[in-house]
């Protein structure tokens, strides 16, 4: 099963608490979770949860900002 969500910086506490659960349970079911968020800023929820998905084994991907001309690209 592949769950994925966007976003995720946006979400509130118990949403967080849900994906750390959820991420401990994939390491027993056939789960991939995929999330989409911008750097934590503050959250430590979120700064938490990075880093029990990392001590899990969790791949963490950080990904840098468009080049202008690859925004160019994708908007016309």
């Amino acid at each position: 099963m592949l769950l994925v969500v966007d976003d995720l910086h946006r979400a509130d506490e118990a949403t967080i608490l849900l994906w750390h659960r959820l991420s401990v349970a994939s390491l027993q079911l056939p789960l991939l979770l995929v999330a989409g968020a911008r750097p934590a800023q503050g959250r430590t929820d979120l700064a938490r949860l990075r880093l029990g998905i990392q001590r899990c084994g969790g791949d963490i991907i950080d990904l840098a900002p468009l080049p202008a001309s690859a925004t160019d690209y994708l908007a016309c």
